[in-house]
């Protein structure tokens, strides 16, 4: 894996995470998906392989899970990988009464049986990974963020003047936001892997109505921005951005790189703000070199996440 910034040695890193590791990452999990109950609501999941859990969350750039279901098959072979939908995403229920998407994600894990697990999230998905490792530190191994949308980042211009576009687009319907995003030169470019335009626009269509059903005010936030709170993040983060992302998520990631403890940047090649789709094989193969380094595969702990 070719690294443009370390913050920390990755080898004192792994060193240290081997010395500290009994047993094997034994268990076996067939591959099963059904509906955790976590606040009196449907939370819907996937679980494949056996290992080391590795739970990748739905919801980034408005699609659900599936945007992982490469990633997921190519590392189910080597670890336990599960995917769940976010509230009001995909399969999931839409929430009446006041939540918070890291409580939720909480009681995914509780519901489970997992004890702690690396959290992966592209986009917004990237933010609550990053948010879940504040609030839930002793159930984070790990985190990976792909162009994270973090609260209390500034936006250049040019941004806000992309983000008015999208929400203009956005109020006039699915088929106007469609357009938007798919002209769009960072969102979802994919210059190795036209099928993904495909793909990206069925799951967006696909997510569109049940995405604008939820009143945000039911959302509990907390109170200060997510960018002045990421220095407390204490595991391990790899931060990535796709390499035809827009200048502004690069500024972000770097940004967040230098107020993170323990983190590293990478720029995944031939794709933009959905390597998920563009580029999931690359991805794929970033992630378990990341999960190698961290001691999360092979030896290192048992299906549940346990030491």
């Amino acid at each position: 894996m070719s690294l443009r910034h370390v913050s920390v040695p990755w080898t004192w890193i792994l060193s240290f995470a081997l010395a500290v590791v009994a047993g094997g990452c034994g268990g076996s999990d067939e591959p099963h998906e059904g509906y955790a109950s976590v606040g009196g609501r449907r939370l819907f999941y996937e679980t494949r392989g056996s290992g080391c859990p590795v739970l990748f969350i739905g919801g980034g750039s408005a699609m659900d899970s599936r945007q992982w279901s490469e990633v997921m098959a190519a590392l189910e072979d080597s670890t336990r990988v599960l995917r769940y939908d976010p509230a009001a995403i995909g399969q999931s229920d839409v929430p009446r009464t006041s939540f918070s998407e890291e409580g939720d994600l909480l009681g995914l894990l509780d519901e489970l049986g997992i004890s702690r697990a690396v959290v992966v999230g592209n986009s917004s998905a990237g933010g609550l990974a990053l948010e879940f490792a504040l609030a839930s530190p002793d159930r984070t191994r790990a985190v990976v963020a792909i162009a994270p949308f973090v609260s209390g980042w500034e936006f250049s211009p040019e941004m806000q003047e992309r983000v008015a576009l999208f929400g203009k687009a956005l109020s006039e319907g699915v088929d106007s936001f469609l357009r938007a995003a798919l002209a769009d030169p960072h969102f979802v470019p994919a210059p190795d892997n036209p099928a993904a335009r495909r793909t990206a626009g069925n799951l967006i269509r696909n997510n569109y109505q049940k995405m604008l059903s939820i009143d945000p005010a039911l959302i509990e936030a907390p109170s200060l921005p997510l960018m002045e709170r990421v220095g407390g993040i204490q595991v391990p983060v790899l931060l990535i951005v796709g390499e035809l992302d827009h200048p502004d998520l690069h500024r972000r990631v770097n940004a967040l790189d230098r107020l993170i403890p323990i983190s590293m940047t990478l720029e995944l090649p031939a794709s933009g703000h959905t390597p998920t789709l563009e580029n999931p094989r690359e991805l794929a193969g970033t992630l378990g070199s990341f999960l190698d380094e961290i001691g999360w595969r092979g030896e290192g702990c048992d299906a549940s996440g346990g030491r």
